[in-house]
């Protein structure tokens, strides 16, 4: 089970996700694909936790939870 402070900053961190994708949809290169996988490529990721902004950054979602998030190329393996 989270904790309210993890809950809170998985909720901030999708909050400023979803706003990224759509002040920025031109920036944006998401890849879904028949497993239920997504990955966000080359976005902006805040936490919720830090002041710190990490940039260029690849997300991969599974259904609803976070799966990996890596400055290094994702694959679905």
């Amino acid at each position: 089970m989270l904790k309210i402070s993890q809950k809170l900053a998985l909720y901030n961190f999708l909050l400023l996700l979803v706003i990224e994708i759509f002040l920025f949809p031109t920036d944006l290169n998401a890849q879904a694909s028949r497993s239920g996988k997504t990955i966000f490529e080359n976005v902006n990721v805040f936490d919720g936790n830090s002041n710190r902004l990490m940039v260029n950054q690849n997300v991969l979602i599974e259904g609803n939870s976070i799966i990996s998030i890596s400055s290094l190329p994702i694959t679905e393996d």
